[in-house]
């Protein structure tokens, strides 16, 4: 087993990391609009989840190299998916904003053999009011080369809201809505998310989607996708492309 205390860098050279996948599917008809890449660590390992992976790259001082070999890896996992299908993969805000990056990620684009215009950066962290503007910048610079951005775990508090002005092409709502809240109280929060994404033009993806009367629920509420365990849970990519790279079940 890795040992947490040991140089993260060197436990999760690239080759260690192992990127999967979970599909986002449309609702009612559930059918395969997209996949987020998450990224695992060395399986069996104390290393094997990101989020302990990434609260160790926090101690270690290596956010940012760390988050950018996921990034990468999740570049060369986006390649080989179905041609014309949305790829969402994780970034913090800080690498995001970090000096050089959007040219890195253009290079790594053009490495992996991907398409930015189907590559969505997913921004999942809260960031302070300040930092906005800068963040500004930076997306209109990676727009400018093709990629889209999404807000994950949105769950309209009052962080969240300067978020809002980046004008994210998806917002994704946090599991907790669905999963923590009594059905009344989850619906009259979707709807109000529903009411942000036309103010935004964004489309809406609804996280935590574990149960079938989930998805009566998100469509009742007009939400037109989903993810979650019920729709498909993260798995290598051949769980779900068939061998003619074609989305199975599609």
């Amino acid at each position: 087993m890795t040992a947490i205390g040991t140089p993260l860098l060197s436990d999760l050279a690239p080759h260690r990391l192992r990127p999967v996948i979970m599909p986002i599917r449309s609702i009612p008809e559930l059918r395969y609009a997209g996949f987020e890449v998450l990224t695992r660590g060395p399986s069996g390992t104390g290393l094997e989840m990101p989020d302990v992976f990434f609260r160790e790259a926090q101690r270690q001082g290596c956010v940012e190299e760390m988050d950018r070999r996921c990034i990468r890896q999740a570049l060369v996992l986006a390649a080989s998916l179905p041609i014309g299908t949305p790829v969402f993969i994780n970034a913090f805000a800080d690498t995001m904003m970090s000096s050089g990056f959007a040219e890195w990620l253009d290079g790594m684009v053009s490495f992996a053999g991907c398409t930015p215009q189907l590559i969505v950066l997913e921004i999942h962290e809260r960031i302070k009011p300040y930092q906005v503007p800068a963040l500004l910048a930076t997306i209109a610079a990676l727009r400018s080369s093709g990629f889209r951005v999404a807000l994950d775990d949105v769950v309209l508090l009052t962080d969240d809201a300067p978020l809002l002005s980046l004008r994210p092409e998806y917002i994704k709502v946090d599991r907790s809505v669905l999963l923590g809240h009594p059905r009344k109280y989850a619906k009259e929060k979707i709807l109000d998310l529903v009411d942000i994404r036309r103010d935004v033009d964004a489309d809406l993806i609804i996280e935590g989607v574990e149960r079938p009367e989930h998805v009566d629920l998100a469509r009742k509420c007009g939400v037109r996708l989903g993810q979650g365990f019920h729709l498909g849970k993260p798995a290598e990519a051949r769980c779900y492309i068939n061998m003619n790279g074609a989305v199975a079940g599609a």
